[in-house]
C-alpha cells in the first residue's frame, strides 16, 4: 500500500479536486461559518518520552 501511494503517478489537481468534492458533500466536513477542518499529517509517533527522528533541542 505504501508503495502504491508513494510511487504511483498522480494528477495532484485531480486528486485534490476529488478530495474537495467528497468533503463538501458531507455535512460534517462541508465549509460553514462556524469553523474549518484541518488535516495535518506531519505528526510523529511517540514511544514513551521519545519521539522518532527528534534530538534534544
Amino acid at each position: 500500500m505504501q508503495y502504491f501511494l508513494s510511487e504511483s503517478v498522480w494528477d495532484t489537481e485531480q486528486v485534490n479536486g476529488r478530495r474537495l468534492d467528497l468533503m463538501r458533500g458531507q455535512t460534517a466536513t462541508a465549509p460553514h461559518a462556524d469553523g474549518v477542518i484541518v488535516i495535518d499529517d506531519s505528526g510523529d509517533r511517540r514511544d514513551g518520552t521519545a519521539t522518532a527522528h527528534v534530538g534534544r533541542q
